[in-house]
C-alpha cells in the first residue's frame, strides 16, 4: 500500500482549493492571484493568501464602470421623454374627434344637449332641427340652412356662421359672442337678450329683427328691425324718421334704403353705398360723407350743413371735394 506524502512546495488556492505551486503568484486553475505564503506554517497544504487589492474582479463592477452616473442620467431622461411622447400620442388618438356633418341633410333631428363644440356644419340643413341646449362653440355653420331651428339655450361663443341663412328662429338668450355673423340672413329673428359681444355683423342682413340684445358690438345699434353699423348691409331697408344719430356706417350698404326723415347727426357715412337711398328731409348735419356714394339719392330739403364732403360721388355722378 502506497502512503500520500505531502508535498511541501505546494499550496492550497484559498478560492478554489486547488493545489498551486508555493512560487506561483496566481493560482492556475480559477486565477486568484497570491501573496507570499508565511514561512511558520508547518502543517498540511498551506493556504495562499489574497491581497486586498487584487480582490477578483466582479462582472456588475464592470458594468458600473462603463456605464457611469452621467449616463444612467441620460438613459433615465430617454426615456421618461419616450413615455411623454407615447403619452401624448394616445391622448391625441383617445380625444373625442369633432362630429362631421359638411352638406348633410339633417331637418327634423334632435340634437338637443349634445355636445357639438367645433362641430362642422357647413352647408348643412338644419331646418327644424333641435339644437335646444347644444354645445356649438367653435362650430363651422357657414352657408348652413337654419330655418325654424330652434336654438334656445344653445352656446354658439365663436361660431362661424359666415353666409348662413336664419330664418323664423328664436335666439333670445342665447351666446353669439364672438361669433362670425359675416353675410348672415337673420330674417324674422328675436334677439331678446342675445349676447353679441364682440360679433362680426358686417354685410349681416336683417329682415324684421324683434326684441333688444344684451350686447352688441361696439358701434352697432337695432333700429326699426335692423342691425345698423359698420360695414351692415342694408340695402332696401326702410330707415325712415329713425334716430341714428353718431352712428358708424362706414362702408355699409343703403342702396334704395328709405331714410326720410331720418336724423343722421353726426354720424359717419365714409365710403357708404347710397345710390337710389331716399334722403328727403333727412338730418346730415355734421355728417361724414366722404368717399361717400349719393349718385341719383333724392336729397330733397335734406340738412347738409357743416357735413363734410370729400372725394363724394354726388346725386349727378360727379365727384364733389369741397372740404378736402
Amino acid at each position: 500500500m502506497s502512503v500520500l506524502t505531502q508535498n511541501e512546495n505546494l499550496i492550497s488556492c484559498p478560492d478554489c482549493s486547488g493545489s498551486v505551486s508555493r512560487r506561483a503568484v496566481g493560482c492556475p486553475h480559477c486565477g486568484a492571484p497570491f501573496v507570499d505564503i508565511p514561512a511558520h506554517q508547518d502543517t498540511g497544504l498551506q493556504v495562499a493568501e489574497r491581497p486586498a487589492s487584487a480582490a477578483v474582479p466582479r462582472p456588475e463592477d464592470s458594468v458600473q464602470r462603463k456605464i457611469g452616473p452621467q449616463w444612467l442620467v441620460l438613459v433615465i431622461a430617454a426615456v421618461m421623454v419616450a413615455l411623454t411622447i407615447v403619452g401624448v400620442a394616445n391622448a391625441a388618438f383617445l380625444a373625442p374627434q369633432a362630429p362631421d356633418y359638411s352638406e348633410q341633410d339633417l331637418k327634423g333631428l334632435d340634437f338637443s344637449g349634445q355636445d357639438l363644440r367645433d362641430g362642422l356644419f357647413s352647408n348643412a340643413d338644419l331646418s327644424n332641427t333641435d339644437l335646444s341646449g347644444a354645445d356649438l362653440s367653435g362650430a363651422d355653420l357657414t352657408d348652413a340652412q337654419l330655418k325654424g331651428t330652434n336654438l334656445s339655450g344653445a352656446d354658439l361663443e365663436g361660431a362661424d356662421l359666415k353666409g348662413a341663412e336664419i330664418r323664423s328662429v328664436d335666439l333670445g338668450s342665447v351666446d353669439l359672442s364672438h361669433a362670425d355673423l359675416s353675410g348672415t340672413e337673420l330674417s324674422d329673428v328675436d334677439l331678446t337678450d342675445t349676447d353679441l359681444t364682440g360679433a362680426d355683423l358686417t354685410r349681416v342682413e336683417t329682415v324684421k329683427t324683434s326684441g333688444t340684445p344684451a350686447v352688441l358690438p361696439d358701434g352697432w345699434a337695432l333700429v326699426n328691425g335692423h342691425l345698423a353699423g359698420r360695414g351692415a348691409d342694408l340695402d332696401d331697408a326702410d330707415l325712415s324718421g329713425v334716430d341714428l344719430t353718431n352712428v358708424d356706417l362706414t362702408d355699409a350698404s343703403l342702396q334704395n334704403a328709405n331714410l326720410a326723415g331720418a336724423n343722421l347727426t353726426n354720424a359717419h357715412l365714409k365710403n357708404t353705398w347710397l345710390v337710389l337711398a331716399n334722403l328727403t328731409g333727412a338730418q346730415l348735419t355734421d355728417t361724414d360723407l366722404e368717399g361717400a356714394h349719393l349718385r341719383h339719392v333724392d336729397l330733397t330739403d335734406a340738412d347738409l350743413n357743416d357735413a363734410y364732403i370729400c372725394d363724394t360721388e354726388w346725386v349727378d355722378g360727379t365727384v364733389h371735394s369741397d372740404e378736402c
